[in-house]
């Protein structure tokens, strides 16, 4: 498990330290290593719990260029194809892990690069060239990712909502729409989060966020699989 957040703006450089304490929020979720990076008017933070290539898997990951960086929580169980077929296509990827083929993959395919990731994930991608963040959630929403517009037009995300409140200026009103649906279902139905304007990005998404204006877009959703057997099988 690792943690991911950050801000971005489009009028300003969001503040490091804000986001430092946005970490601090979830360091549980991987206290080996984290760090605060700042790239104009992108702030990514993470927190890292070390499982593979635990000398190179560093966060966060740049192409060759590192004019787009991406952070990360999961695990991407097809990432040794991966990793060759960028190879092949000429690109250069750190260590031997998963977690730095992102960057590349965003290169060669825009943002469904996410279609070609399988496994349980969050991310974010700054690509600097064209001042867009990306957030994406694996299909199945296995990892969370939460986001928000603060007053002043900044984009903010999190693993966690509380990550959110280390957010001076987050707005704290509850959705008590969501909480009714907490008490009667035992779980948040949809997007809400509990609190008013805090959404969950939903499973099989990825948000695009450029200026002030976000979109968010379904790469996936589940199909019924046809039973090639006849009624006599049954």
């Amino acid at each position: 498990m690792c943690g991911i957040c950050g801000l971005y703006s489009p009028t300003s450089r969001p503040s490091t330290e804000a986001v430092d304490a946005m970490r601090a929020r979830i360091r549980h979720r991987g206290p080996d290593q984290g760090s605060t990076d700042a790239f104009g008017p992108c702030v990514l933070g993470h927190q890292r719990l070390r499982v593979i290539d635990l000398e190179q898997g560093f966060q966060p990951v740049t192409n060759e260029a590192g004019d787009v960086v991406a952070v990360f929580n999961g695990e991407l169980y097809n990432f040794p194809e991966l990793r060759r077929e960028l190879s092949d296509a000429g690109h250069v990827v750190r260590g031997t892990g998963d977690t730095p083929i992102i960057p590349h993959l965003y290169e060669e395919h825009g943002t469904s690069f996410v279609e070609r990731l399988e496994g349980m994930f969050a991310l974010a991608l700054w690509d600097a060239a064209r001042g867009r963040l990306v957030l994406a959630r694996d299909r199945l929403g296995k990892k969370p990712v939460v986001w928000t517009r603060l007053p002043d037009g900044t984009l903010a995300f999190a693993s966690e909502l509380k990550a959110l409140a280390a957010l001076p200026s987050l707005r704290r009103e509850p959705d008590l729409g969501a909480l009714d649906a907490y008490l009667a279902l035992q779980y948040v139905p949809g997007e809400r989060s509990g609190l008013q304007g805090v959404h969950r990005l939903l499973p099989g998404h990825v948000l695009v966020a450029e200026g002030p204006d976000e979109r968010i877009e379904r790469y996936w959703q589940p199909r019924l699989a046809e039973d090639p057997r006849g009624d006599e099988a049954v």
